[in-house]
């Protein structure tokens, strides 16, 4: 597992333990496939019925496909960045869905930083 898998799966506990962010994910039901330089092979976030999981292999086909570098992850998650700013200097690729379809995972993690 890479850096950005692990880091990711240490989060998402506080993620589901926080009611804020339940209410986000409650309104955001979807499947992000991670395509990662750095990490063995693509990864899923899932997020159903309030709840985030990682997902070796999606429930069902991804909404939304996210491609770039790991460390970038790592530092979104370390709340050195909000995913946009990847996203909008070109180091993260939306290669499906729209980038509007991203910033609700943006609000969600930033109930990391808030803890």
């Amino acid at each position: 597992m890479g850096k950005a898998k692990e880091d990711l799966a240490r989060k998402i506990p506080l993620l589901n333990s926080s009611s804020g962010a339940r209410e986000q994910m409650e309104l955001w039901p979807k499947v992000v496939q991670l395509e990662l330089e750095g990490e063995e092979s693509p990864f899923y976030i899932v997020v159903e019925e309030g709840q985030m999981r990682l997902e070796e292999a999606p429930p069902r086909p991804p909404d939304i496909i996210i491609s770039g570098d790991a460390q970038e992850l790592v530092n979104v998650l370390a709340g050195e960045e909000d995913i946009s700013q990847p996203i909008a200097h070109g180091r993260f690729k939306i290669r499906r869905g729209l980038v509007k379809e991203v910033m609700p995972l943006s609000r969600i993690f930033a109930y990391i930083r808030r803890r």
